[in-house]
């Protein structure tokens, strides 16, 4: 084999991994991303349910459904609803070692004037 082919091997070598670390960078990027919009999405559907019907359980059904996974936290500063929700997302790590990113998403929203007084 000739210095030419062997240089030529190792640029293909190098090629491929750069290919394949660039692939996993883009996926846990896109993960991280769609991650963090449905935790801000499912943030402001459970913060909007607290403020307007004061109904805690049926904001953790609609966070899960947004958010499956996550966790949810909630608090009422003065005239605010303030919810935070924690989603772990598992991205790409060598072999045989799971990395797990947590992603919060948070939302405030009044509370309504009209609320239900159950």
């Amino acid at each position: 084999m000739t210095d030419r082919g062997t240089a030529l091997l190792e640029v293909l070598a190098v090629g491929a991994i750069a290919a394949l670390l660039t692939g996993q960078i883009v996926v846990t990027v896109g993960r991280l991303a769609a991650a963090g919009d449905a935790a801000g999405e499912a943030a402001r559907a459970a913060a909007t349910l607290v403020a307007r019907y004061d109904d805690h359980s049926e904001a953790e059904r609609a966070v899960q459904r947004i958010a499956p996974g996550s966790t949810m936290s909630v608090g009422v500063e003065g005239s605010l609803v303030e919810v935070q929700v924690a989603l772990p997302v598992a991205v790409v790590g060598p072999p045989g070692t799971p990395i797990e990113i947590t992603v919060r998403g948070q939302a405030a929203v009044p509370l309504s004037p009209y609320r239900s007084q159950r």
